[in-house]
């Protein structure tokens, strides 16, 4: 399918396409009315602003964020290596105010190349002739571009499933191109000094880059990462942070469920942008399943009870506080009594299609492999059933709910829990079977209807106390009657 592609053809449409931007960036208040159509369509799967790889590309409200691609690929072309030998830091230059008012970058060193006519001395020199260079070094840097993105275009295509047959060759490695040069230029803008633009809209409106944020990290909104690791290989930077997934991880840090960026990256081998930030999240739990997935080949396991029906059979539910993944959850029986000790999960609007996303893309892993986080979800589905079980774990410190409604996290778990595949090896088969067995056993069941009669509160107590020392006195007065009648006391 390759040898029917023209790779001049398609840099042609590129840099048409880039020739025809507007000046400047497009307003931001195009994107209102999408934030309207996002909360009425309220699919998790669906992206909000940003349509990234084959699926969603014909999206008719994903439109309005094309200019911004070109605008970002334009920049990112100015900013490629000029020479496929070149081994210098690129220096940025600015356009002239004819072009469209966005950074390119100019090598430092290969004087004779019409990419660096212009002379750098320290700071940028602005004239109509870096204007002209800069369309020059587009033209050969997208020839460059396309060319290496041709030769992956079957890979890419098998790598869709077979969805994309209906797709041009010379259209599907164009949405490749574009597609994964703006979202490189997205994370390099995001995590590198003096890289941003500062007029641009999108680091400029923190519900932009939030909805930015949301849409690359869905399941069906993705690129190959072969195809986004060589067009990064290409253009890297001596830059130390210039490292994609190092990037990828800054971008997303703080907004999806508590991810950590771990010291050691090189391990990770991802299939696409959400794949490495599942791998990145399960890491430490995976890291200390061995034992665990031994353990859980005990046999069948059967699914729990609620929270609010195991807390009726003495199991207290407790917030972990030493823990290295959410994920780690210990059940510990006492004497009479057990303990639940779950770190805490915090409820956002946007932490379902977190969820949703995460649990998809595990779902079509090849057999045998771990689905830690569909297992995670749903050990929780079991003990959230009503709002009283998200009440209980809130009141626990279990969940942090920023939805307002304990209603709506109980529907969200109810819908988490249909259909979801776990592990052949379940994470939590154990615990299942370590917190059945505390649910069937009568004598613990009597114990803990006794405590919670007698003992729960204050109140409870005192009226036990109280009865306690009414049949003390009962008892003593018993004694005192009946001792004359068998100890007769003798007359002297």
């Amino acid at each position: 399918m390759a040898g029917e592609i023209n790779p001049g053809d398609i840099v042609n449409r590129i840099i048409k396409k880039l020739g025809n931007l507007p000046s400047g960036y497009p307003n931001p208040r195009t994107f209102i009315h999408n934030f309207r159509s996002v909360v009425e369509r309220d699919n998790v799967y669906d992206p909000e602003i940003v349509a990234i790889g084959f699926y969603n590309h014909q999206k008719d409200y994903l439109k309005d964020m094309e200019n911004f691609k070109l605008i970002y690929l334009k920049r990112f072309l100015g900013r490629n290596k000029y020479e496929s030998d070149n081994n210098v830091n690129d220096v940025p230059v600015k356009e002239s105010a004819s072009s469209t008012n966005i950074n390119v970058t100019a090598s430092s060193s290969v004087k004779q190349s019409a990419c660096s006519s212009v002379k750098v001395e320290g700071h940028v020199k602005e004239s109509a002739e870096s204007s002209v260079n800069a369309v020059v070094c587009e033209n050969k840097n997208a020839d460059k571009i396309v060319k290496a993105v041709v030769g992956m275009e079957e890979r890419a295509r098998k790598w869709y499933g077979g969805r994309t047959d209906r797709a041009r060759g010379s259209d599907f490695v164009e949405m490749l191109v574009i597609d994964g040069c703006f979202l490189i230029e997205l994370l390099r803008c995001y995590g590198l000094d003096n890289w941003r633009d500062p007029n641009d809209p999108i680091f400029r409106h923190e519900s932009i880059l939030s909805q930015l944020r949301h849409d690359i990290v869905l399941n069906e909104n993705q690129l190959p990462f072969f195809v986004l690791n060589d067009l990064f290989e290409m253009t890297k930077s001596k830059d130390p942070k210039d490292d994609l997934i190092h990037l990828t991880l800054c971008f997303v840090e703080g907004m999806f469920l508590d991810l950590s960026i771990p010291g050691n990256l090189k391990f990770v081998k991802p299939d696409h942008l959400l794949g490495l930030i599942h791998d990145v999240w399960v890491l430490p739990f995976a890291t200390n399943n061995v034992e665990r997935n031994n353990q859980a080949a005990i046999g069948k396991w059967e699914n729990i009870n609620s929270a609010s029906e195991l807390q009726k059979t003495g199991i207290d539910f407790k917030i972990s506080q030493d823990f290295n993944s959410l994920m780690d959850i210990t059940f510990a029986r006492k004497c009479l009594g057990a303990k639940l000790k779950i770190p805490q999960l915090n409820i956002y609007y946007e932490t379902e299609s977190q969820i949703r996303n995460l649990v998809a893309y595990e779902q079509y892993l090849p057999d045998g492999n771990p689905r830690y986080v569909s297992d995670y979800t749903f050990f929780l589905h079991c003990l959230i059933n009503t709002s009283n079980d998200v009440e209980l774990l809130r009141r626990s410190g279990i969940i942090g709910n920023w939805l307002g409604n304990d209603e709506e996290v109980s529907l969200m778990f109810n819908r988490l829990g249909k259909s979801i595949l776990t592990s052949s090896k379940f994470s939590y088969s154990k615990i299942f079977s370590e917190v059945n067995m505390h649910y069937h056993s009568h004598r613990k069941k009597w114990w803990a209807e006794l405590w919670r009669e007698y003992f729960d509160g204050p109140w409870a107590c005192a009226k036990f106390l109280a009865a306690l020392t009414l049949l003390g006195l009962a008892i003593s007065q018993t004694i005192f009657t009946i001792y004359p009648y068998y100890h007769p006391r003798k007359d002297s």
